[in-house]
């Protein structure tokens, strides 16, 4: 449905100049102008007008369902570097790539064209200034191959074949408003931000004394966690606060936290504790008793807490501009969830 959709689209805006169309056609009868001229139409329409736009909402398409699965990778510390862009990009691309040669069969209407791929080739890289994506297509049996522009047509009057003169046929289009890679751009420069904010932090310590008797490690603990809990908290604030870059999208979602505990059972919403520490001075020479018989003594124990694991739920929308997904027009969200993040 969605071929026939595209060619139906198409097909209201294709012209093509009578004097293009007498090119290097083969046809039975020569005389025959409005054959030669369909045949030409046809094969011009199919290549320079249909499997753009097939490619292009194709793209969308992908885009959309690879957006909201983070690109379609897992998201973690170790995994968010420049190197994702890259493999989120080649993705998006082999799978439109696998998704046009599902869709094209070279039978949508009254001609045939050879069976051969069809390949998507990304131009450029996004453009940040001009909000553009321009990508090309071309036919070959193989990708690093070329395939002229080749058409059988069967009318009333007769049959006609069309060969271009070119050996090898590609064309250059823009996926119109499509905004996926700025999206992952913006997304994995936050997360490489967070990265890097949260390996500056490493433990926090508290601690309590008592006279005469030491401390519970349960009850110096949830100091040294909640201390710890807010480093991690500010450390996430001032990376969120300087995003998005780009004016045009917006933020949807970004929550911190994962449900944990630490060594002596302080709970937090924020980490999962990886272990407490404690530490038992000795009686210092302070006298905190009454008795001057028996003195008691100040005792002191220091729990340090160490950080584990934290998650990030994000959503990042272009809420500037909307792309053709089947049929309705939607803003792309890229969503991550989670992003785990693993302390050093």
């Amino acid at each position: 449905m969605l071929a026939l959709f595209i060619m139906s689209m198409a097909l209201a805006t294709q012209s093509i100049p009578l004097g293009e169309a007498l090119g290097e056609v083969v046809s039975e009868s020569t005389s025959d102008v409005e054959r030669i001229v369909n045949t030409r139409a046809y094969t011009d329409f199919y290549f320079y007008n249909y499997l753009p736009q097939t490619g292009e909402y194709t793209l969308n398409d992908e885009a959309y369902n690879l957006s909201e699965e983070g690109g379609g990778f897992e998201w973690n510390s170790s995994t968010a570097n420049e190197g994702m862009y890259t493999k989120i990009y080649n993705k998006w691309v082999s799978e439109s790539n696998e998704e046009v040669n599902s869709r094209v069969s070279g039978s949508e209407g009254v001609c045939t064209v050879p069976s051969i791929g069809y390949y998507i080739t990304p131009f450029s890289d996004y453009d940040t200034a001009n909000k553009q994506f321009f990508v090309g297509s071309n036919a070959a049996e193989e990708e690093v191959s070329g395939s002229p522009l080749q058409a059988n047509c069967t009318f009333p009057g007769g049959d006609s074949f069309y060969s271009d003169s070119d050996a090898y046929y590609s064309t250059q289009y823009n996926a119109t408003n499509n905004r996926y890679l700025g999206l992952t751009r913006e997304s994995l420069d936050f997360f490489i931000a967070i990265r890097e904010q949260f390996n500056n932090i490493e433990s926090s310590s508290n601690t309590e004394r008592s006279c005469g008797t030491r401390p519970d490690k349960e009850d110096v603990e949830p100091e040294a966690v909640q201390d710890l809990e807010s480093k991690v908290l500010n450390a996430f604030q001032t990376v969120e606060s300087t995003f998005p870059k780009n004016e045009e999208f917006n933020i949807n979602q970004a929550d911190l936290g994962v449900n944990g505990e630490f060594t002596y059972e302080t709970d937090s919403g924020i980490l999962d504790g990886y272990s407490t520490t404690t530490t038992d001075d000795g009686s210092c020479c302070s006298n905190c008793g009454d008795d001057d018989d028996n003195p008691e003594y100040w005792k002191y124990r220091t729990v340090t807490s160490y950080p584990s694991v934290t998650e990030i739920n994000w959503t990042l929308e272009d809420s500037g501009q909307k792309i053709l997904v089947e049929r309705e027009y939607e803003n792309l969200e890229f969503d991550v969830e989670p992003y785990t993040h693993y302390f050093q």
